[in-house]
């Protein structure tokens, strides 16, 4: 039985559904335990760390190849008994050293360029700047705004209780 792991938006056309990529083994799969020893797992857990296992070997003997691109390798080398694409085990189930073989032969493809940094007042000022930190860096109107409205639910709430408590007396 295999884990389908690695799931991917399917083609136009086949509207918003998740189609599978590659499986890896998900019955009786022996894991490592937390807190030490081994157990026996079934399901897309230990699949999942099968198939990431062997793409972390890819990307560290090849750091240059694109996600694309590793994800190619895998479906290209993934063992199917059908010969072609299955809904169940999408290219087939992940075979690390055909996949690492084949990665070697793979031509990384030029990065793709980074946006020009700019001003966002989320995420820092973009010039290079070290951010402000501490009580510098709190905005003291959105403070006193927020300050305000919890003090005006904090008297709400106390009214509300005060009136309920006279009504029932």
């Amino acid at each position: 039985m295999g884990g389908a792991v690695w799931r991917r938006p399917a083609p136009v056309g086949r509207g918003r559904q998740r189609t599978t990529s590659v499986a890896a083994p998900g019955a009786e799969v022996i894991e490592a335990q937390a807190g030490g020893g081994y157990l026996v797992g079934d399901g897309t857990s230990p699949a999942a760390a099968l198939v990431s296992g062997v793409v972390a070997l890819i990307r560290s003997r090849f750091p240059k190849l694109t996600p694309a691109q590793v994800r190619d390798v895998l479906e290209r080398t993934a063992s199917r008994a059908s010969g072609g694409y299955t809904e169940d085990l999408g290219w087939g189930v992940v075979q690390a050293a055909a996949a690492l073989r084949m990665a070697a032969t793979v031509t990384p493809q030029a990065p793709v360029p980074q946006a020009a940094p700019g001003r966002s007042r989320l995420l820092g000022g973009g010039g290079g700047g070290v951010p402000r930190v501490g009580l510098g860096a709190v905005d003291v109107r959105t403070l006193a705004i927020a300050l305000a409205l919890l003090l005006g639910a904090g008297v709400l709430l106390l009214g509300a209780v005060l009136l309920v408590t006279i009504r029932r007396a």
